[in-house]
């Protein structure tokens, strides 16, 4: 079983070994492997391989176009998609998958709380597997869409995980900078507002950080919310001058959601 595969659908679906791009042939090919791949370590049948194929216009002779898809598929990758039961299973080792990688490197970022070099490199490097929409032109059809949220959510964490350990190395100015944009794309993430009102406050930028927390009161105004009791107390302790503006815990962040692998 070949461990120099890369599987990647954290971006358009592809395939890599020994970091040279493979050809997987067309685009029924590309769609069969991304199939196996959002199921990886499971069985999938031959229905649900003909639904994504052809939805609901397979072709007459459909059983034995998928068998041919999955007999180029697998000549391709030089590995094994096996016959069981009623379908197929992707034979490898789950961490093939790019998606799987960043997950379990995400949540030992988590695990390292305190540990602020450890979880900016384990953060970092999860980033870095990330070429554009999970599963490419695939992400909106079923049955990607579900995954594709999920994993985007998930970049989002990262991303306010990587910022916070960016404020406790001391790293403020930075942070503000990309927390300022981020706040812009994603108004409604009260984290990610602790995490600028901090940065600013621990930039020694006070003033701006009570302009920040009356921004999200007028956000959440707009909703019909008021500020939590963390907002309200972030906000007091950047009117005390307090020069530790706490960053929101780590611990529950990644882990709020299941890593089915």
């Amino acid at each position: 079983m070949p461990t120099d595969l890369d599987l990647l659908v954290l971006g358009p679906v592809a395939a890599h070994r020994n970091g040279v791009p493979i050809h997987l042939g067309g685009a029924g090919e590309h769609l069969l492997l991304a199939a196996l791949i959002v199921s990886i370590g499971h069985v999938v049948s031959d229905d649900v391989l003909a639904d994504v194929l052809w939805g609901d216009q397979p072709p007459p002779s459909a059983h034995n176009t998928l068998q041919s898809t999955v007999s180029r598929l697998r000549t391709h990758l030089e590995t094994e998609i096996e016959r069981v039961d009623d379908g197929y299973l992707l034979s490898v080792p789950t961490a093939c998958v790019d998606a799987v990688r960043f997950e379990r490197a995400i949540r030992s970022a988590e695990e390292a709380d305190g540990s602020w070099g450890q979880v900016w490199d384990l953060t970092r490097t999860a980033l870095s597997l990330w070429r554009g929409t999970p599963y490419g032109a695939f992400g909106d059809r079923n049955p990607f869409t579900l995954e594709r949220i999920r994993l985007d959510e998930l970049r989002i964490l990262a991303n306010e995980i990587l910022l916070t350990a960016e404020i406790e190395l001391g790293r403020h100015a930075l942070a503000a900078c990309s927390l300022e944009a981020l706040v812009l794309e994603y108004p409604y993430r009260e984290r990610m507002w602790h995490l600028l009102v901090a940065a600013l406050a621990r930039a020694g930028r006070r003033i701006e950080a009570v302009r920040a927390c009356d921004r999200l009161d007028d956000i959440l105004a707009t909703v019909g919310l008021g500020a939590s009791p963390a907002t309200k107390d972030l906000r007091l302790r950047v009117l005390a001058d307090d020069p530790d503006v706490p960053t929101p815990p780590l611990r529950g962040v990644a882990t709020a959601q299941p890593l089915p692998r």
